[in-house]
């Protein structure tokens, strides 16, 4: 699922990239702060993916995973958060439900020696 996350938001950073270059009505620049949010940006979304795909996954590594498509999340609903379409920032709202109700701790049934909500 991360790795097809992955492939969507590369797709999205080249559809970009060809709107703001080759489509665009009049010469697009880029400063650094833009260029440098850009590249932390791409290289948050590809970390995310070469850490989903080690087959050895070592603490660290999974650890590096998780920070990543947290710092993902946040970002998402930090811009969410501001944007102009005012329906839109409700999506910051459930963002942030999502990874708060992803910590509260689940309860555990047994039914006959098996454990269920795991």
């Amino acid at each position: 699922m991360i790795l097809a996350f992955v492939a969507a938001q590369m797709v999205h950073f080249c559809a970009v990239i060809a709107l703001h270059t080759r489509f665009a009505a009049e010469q697009f620049r880029l400063d650094d702060p833009h260029l440098a949010v850009i590249m932390v940006g791409f290289s948050i979304v590809m970390g995310a993916g070469i850490t989903a795909s080690s087959r050895t996954q070592s603490k660290i590594v999974r650890t590096r995973h998780v920070v990543l498509l947290y710092r993902l999340w946040l970002i998402f609903a930090i811009d969410y958060a501001k944007h102009p379409v005012k329906q839109f920032r409700l999506v910051a709202v459930v963002v942030v439900l999502a990874l708060l109700l992803r910590h509260i701790p689940r309860r555990r049934f047994e039914n006959d020696g098996v454990i269920l909500g795991s």
